[in-house]
């Protein structure tokens, strides 16, 4: 199992940043390579969710079960893609007026094989998604304030 790790300080309070990270159907506004996000029936735990990606260049349809959810602290999704199960955590800590949020992708390729055929290319397609997500934030809050 591989690991990748961010964190970030979010200019917006803790309430914005959740409403942020849970409305997961205005993803694409902000996530590169997102095409297209959908929840199916409300955001609540053991629901799932669906983007349209092209994180491998190709479109895909990727499911998320919504494992849990802490109110304002804590997301947890199970992402299972052909030969992948990635556990993606989320978690928010209240700075006021900003937030820390950090994400951390834990990716299971089930053998080495597959591990080192996917594995650069997926580590370095969600670190450039995670990291401009970021930047979106912070666009966002500017074209706030005009």
């Amino acid at each position: 199992m591989r690991r990748l790790e961010f964190e970030s300080i979010v200019d917006f309070q803790l309430e914005r940043t959740w409403k942020l990270f849970t409305e997961v159907e205005n993803y694409p506004d902000y996530i590169k390579f997102c095409n297209r996000a959908i929840p199916e029936g409300s955001f609540e735990e053991g629901n799932y969710w669906y983007d349209w990606t092209t994180i491998l260049y190709l479109p895909l349809k990727i499911r998320h079960k919504i494992v849990k959810i802490s109110l304002q602290k804590e997301l947890l999704y199970l992402i299972e893609v052909p030969f992948i199960i990635i556990e993606q955590k989320i978690t928010f800590e209240d700075l006021r007026p900003q937030t820390r949020v950090k994400i951390e992708l834990t990716f299971n390729f089930g053998n080495k094989l597959l591990e080192k055929v996917f594995g650069p290319l997926l580590f370095r397609r969600n670190t450039e998604m995670i990291e401009d997500l970021m930047n979106s934030y912070k666009r966002v809050k500017s074209n706030e304030a005009s």
